[in-house]
């Protein structure tokens, strides 16, 4: 009897010890009678407190409302219930590499299901970029540079073909009309057929076999169509040198003459190159068959009154009327025969 005495106070004891123990760990490490519980991972998220704030995971410091979503590790890294559950983006969808259906995660446009932008992004998330908006099936579509979307053979990717079209979109992709002929990337404007320009002077070589029937002599566009394409001074409409053998304006006639002041006489000698070799009406007097005008500008104010054969009706002291070939007074050689004011005395008195 003295022995079962001694063993049942020992008996309570230790139920006692067992029973009352976790009470005390528990009041210590998730009480919340004080509104703000505990921070045992060191988050600055507590137990308790505000719902937003509360730790779902309080011995993990990287599991917290304000945490980023990580892949994989089967947590719920931000306290929203779910794990794994990575939508950086916002668009409702979990991100593949989460396993989920989101294949651009940082697109908000793209999710599967999305109807299709042409935009450069796969926004269905079918695996295809841009789908249904590449109409002529070049590969192109028209926000990823196709100028034209009708044409299988216009695209970035094209061959420039001597046709008077910007085959390679270089010109339609920002239109521009640098001839001023009222078309957008035609013939002859900047970076159209420019791949048989080997002079770069902006004109295309009209005697290329592949370029001829659309920038030769004869065809609708020559006046783009440069007649020697290894010298990027002659093109049509260049400054045309005299006396230098070349066709510089490319208008099939070499040191072609000018009449610049208007006068009807050319700055050429009768029967020199281009005189009588090209009469032409928009170059004045060619082919005169005059001696050269020997003052012959378009800057100077008097140029006209000085040319060779020059004539003045006069009239003498006493009325007679008489014909003469210079202007007394100008300083100038009216008719150019290399004297000034011959037929008048130093007064500017007509000699008889």
């Amino acid at each position: 009897m003295r022995r079962l005495s001694l063993l049942v106070p020992l008996f309570l004891c230790l139920v006692w010890a067992c029973t009352e123990t976790p009470d005390d760990d528990d009041s210590t490490a998730a009480d919340c009678s004080d509104g703000v519980g505990v921070d045992n991972d060191g988050d600055t998220y507590r137990t308790c407190g505000l719902e937003e704030l509360i730790d779902c995971d309080d011995n993990d410091a990287t599991v917290h409302p304000d945490a980023d979503e990580t892949c994989g590790d089967g947590l719920d890294n931000d306290c929203n219930g779910t794990a794994d559950d990575l939508d950086l983006d916002g668009d409702g969808f979990i991100s593949d590499e989460c396993f989920g259906q989101d294949c651009d995660d940082n697109d908000a446009d793209s999710y599967p299901d999305r109807p299709e932008s042409c935009d450069g992004a796969d926004n269905d998330c079918d695996g295809t970029i841009d789908d249904g908006f590449d109409a002529d099936d070049d590969g192109w579509t028209s926000c990823a540079g196709d100028c034209v979307n009708s044409d299988p053979y216009i695209n970035p990717d094209a061959e420039e073909l001597c046709d008077g079209i910007d085959n390679d979109c270089d010109c339609l992709d920002t239109p521009t009309d640098t001839n001023n002929d009222g078309t957008l990337c035609g013939a002859g404007d900047k970076d159209v057929d420019e791949a048989f320009d080997s002079d770069s002077d902006g004109y295309i070589d009209g005697d290329d076999p592949l370029c001829v029937d659309i920038y030769g002599p004869n065809a609708d566009f020559a006046a783009w169509g440069d007649c020697n394409d290894d010298d990027a001074s002659v093109f049509p409409g260049a400054h045309e040198d005299a006396d230098d053998g070349v066709d510089n304006d490319c208008d099939t006639c070499e040191d072609e003459c000018f009449d610049h002041d208007g006068d009807g006489y050319d700055n050429c000698d009768a029967g020199a190159p281009g005189d009588a070799s090209c009469i032409d009406p928009a170059q004045a007097g060619g082919g005169d068959a005059f001696a050269a005008d020997c003052l012959d500008s378009a800057e100077h104010i008097f140029a006209i009154i000085v040319y060779p054969g020059f004539t003045i009706e006069d009239n003498l002291m006493d009325g007679t009327p008489v014909t003469m070939t210079e202007i007394c007074g100008d300083k100038l050689d009216n008719n150019c025969d290399g004297s000034i004011d011959e037929g008048y005395d130093k007064n500017c008195n007509p000699l008889e």
